[in-house]
């Protein structure tokens, strides 16, 4: 065994001995058996539908956003391909290659997890470990119904914008460890882009909250159940989406992984389930944007018909997604200089314009 396959394994297992502590802490700080009082409401009836393990694994936990992110997978390839006007998934699963999402986990997870001699082993492995853990911290405090939130907090609005945030570092910590100048590069673009761009989102998720009158986002949808916000706070919902896509690094905006100038950026050197790791927090990122977007200003789980208000709020966040997913395949990707000059200029301005005419058209019509 050389000394490289022993950093490896050493890293490897020490990550893992350290999620387990974890695991084990929060498990024994969370009060009363989480198990048992789950297994009693899952043969009680629908009420494990509000326990907090059932909210965590399965809906709107990790089952959940994995179902849809390899959904988004395989709709962004055929609608680009559509669009584009050329060949996309067809082959794996014969109908319109519709199972090609799972031949390529089977390909990442069969792959071999290459680390490069001269990167930092730890912090390398750690890297896409600890993006995954932050996107799924997102979600956790998104609620798809009054009850069905994973982590209810008072001001969750904020709480989501303070875990979002550390998205960039997770991209920086990534390129760094690499020693790859392409890496590094890609990291750098990463952090510049969500850093200017986040605070413009901020600003326009602050228009709802001002018409509501909180910082909770289930006070700002049943604040909505007159009128959705999208129409008095219309110039703030397009910056929140525009600001949304370049947070998620897609197309116009997949700078930091620009593939014609630095190859993948910041995931250069990753490859097998490590890459797969990245890419899923991405999406799980992209799914709580999305959401949360549904929440402030399509009124949540409010609908004009009596459904499940789990089921409206996956539906109107189902349609802000296919809006992400659609726009990868129109526009072309812009420069570096364009991006950031459209992030801490017209962006930032439009945001607080946007605000201010929220309040105005909020005032009246009586919000």
């Amino acid at each position: 065994m050389d000394a490289q396959t022993k950093d490896v394994r050493d890293s490897v297992s020490f990550w893992l001995i350290i999620s387990l502590v974890v695991i084990l802490i929060i498990g024994w700080v969370v009060e009363g058996d989480v198990l048992i009082d789950f297994l009693v409401d899952l043969v009680s009836g629908p009420q494990v539908l509000t326990n907090p393990l059932f909210l965590s694994i399965v809906f709107p936990g990790l089952l959940y956003v994995s179902i849809v992110a390899a959904v988004a997978i395989y709709v962004e390839r055929k609608i680009a391909a559509k669009i584009q006007i050329r060949i996309g998934p067809q082959y794996a699963g014969r109908v319109e290659g519709i199972l090609q999402v799972v031949a390529d986990g089977i390909k990442m997870a069969a792959k071999e997890f290459v680390i490069p001699r001269t990167v930092d082993v730890t912090f390398f492995v750690a890297a896409p470990i600890l993006s995954l853990t932050v996107g799924m911290l997102s979600i956790t405090v998104v609620p798809f119904s009054p009850t069905t939130v994973i982590f209810p907090f008072p001001v969750n609005l904020l709480l989501f914008f303070a875990i979002v945030s550390f998205f960039p570092l997770t991209a920086l910590l990534a390129g760094w460890a690499s020693n790859n100048k392409f890496s590094l590069i890609g990291a750098a673009r990463a952090l510049f882009q969500q850093a200017s761009y986040e605070i413009p989102m901020l600003i326009s998720a602050l228009a709802p909250a001002l018409l509501a009158g909180s910082l909770r986002i289930e006070d700002i949808v049943m604040a909505q159940k007159d009128m959705p916000f999208l129409f008095p706070a219309i110039l703030s919902a397009i910056i929140f989406l525009a600001a949304a896509l370049a947070e998620t690094e897609k197309h116009p905006f997949e700078i930091p992984e620009a593939d014609s100038e630095i190859v993948a950026g910041w995931m250069t050197e990753y490859s097998s389930m490590p890459y797969t790791l990245f890419m899923l927090a991405v999406y799980v990122k992209m799914i709580s944007l999305s959401t949360l977007f549904t929440d402030l200003f399509l009124s949540g789980w409010l609908g004009p018909i009596s459904l499940p208000p789990e089921a409206w709020t996956v539906v109107k966040s189902w349609i802000v997604l296919l809006i992400f997913l659609t726009v990868r395949a129109l526009f072309p990707r812009i420069r570096i200089d364009q991006m950031l000059k459209m992030g801490w200029g017209s962006m930032l301005l439009l945001s607080v314009a946007g605000l201010f005419l929220a309040i105005a058209l909020g005032m009246v019509v009586g919000l």
